[in-house]
């Protein structure tokens, strides 16, 4: 008989010390938490995500990123991007309008006792937008229904756009000497840095050489650096579907799912 075990399903993307994040959580919270290590992480395309329940029914969000094969970045781009992403969102409480996740703690690389890079963060309240039929797909021939999406009112659908517009106007009065990604420095003040974003990190950008990533004093800078990484990568790396960001296909100018799809993939 054998006496092999399962490994819980919690450590799908990565095996991190699970006792070391309670204990944090804990700490930090000073209240008893749970960890379900049955449930495989959320994931999407660079990090997975799981859920630390409290006593009392609070939720807090732990996330890491996506490692090994399945990366679309180096280690060290990612634990770069990952402080990044921090500061940002330390940053964007200070506004007080703008809704997003408070941090709590995180670690750009996996020297901590968790083990993997991380942020531990609040969870937002309410219900992703993905759960809905947004743009009705479900009209579509040969729509998957792999799962049932929840109906929107156009009602609905203003009230979302008129939230994000007033988020955007905020975002807009946010001006910075220079383009690049948020840091924070020593004193917890936040700067600009090097930039971060997918056009110069994804599909392995992010290990070309001579590549100027900034922070950038101009816009022409920064474009000039795009149309770099671009040309370097269609000398350099392999090219795949998605290797450059484009106009993604309109499902609804398509006569089926399939049809729609088969334009997606080329």
């Amino acid at each position: 008989m054998s006496t092999t075990t399962m490994r819980p399903r919690v450590f799908a993307y990565a095996k991190f010390n699970i006792d070391a994040l309670i204990s944090l959580a804990t700490n930090l919270r000073g209240q008893p938490c749970t960890v379900d290590t049955s449930t495989r992480p959320k994931a999407g395309s660079t990090h997975w995500v799981i859920f630390i329940t409290f006593e009392d029914g609070i939720e807090w969000v732990f996330r890491s990123p996506r490692g090994g094969s399945s990366a679309i970045i180096t280690e060290e781009s990612a634990s770069k991007l990952l402080i990044s992403e921090a500061a940002t969102l330390k940053y964007l409480r200070t506004l007080g309008s703008i809704p997003v996740p408070e941090v709590f703690s995180f670690s750009g690389n996996a020297d901590s006792d968790i083990g993997v890079p991380y942020i531990l963060m609040s969870k937002a309240s309410g219900r992703p937008l993905s759960e809905y039929d947004w743009i009705e797909l479900s009209r579509i021939e040969g729509y998957p229904t792999r799962r049932s999406l929840l109906p929107l009112t156009d009602q609905d659908r203003e009230k979302v756009m008129k939230q994000l517009g007033a988020i955007m106007s905020r975002l807009s009065d946010c001006h910075f000497d220079k383009i690049g990604s948020l840091l924070e420095n020593s004193h917890g003040n936040t700067f600009v840095g090097e930039c971060f974003s997918p056009s110069l990190l994804w599909q392995h950008r992010d290990e070309l050489e001579g590549i100027d990533r900034g922070p950038f004093d101009q816009e022409s800078q920064h474009l000039q650096s795009l149309v770099s990484a671009f040309k370097a990568h269609a000398e350099e790396l392999p090219l795949s579907p998605h290797s450059f960001f484009a106009p993604i296909p309109d499902p609804f100018e398509y006569p089926n799912w399939t049809s729609y799809r088969q334009a997606v993939e080329r």
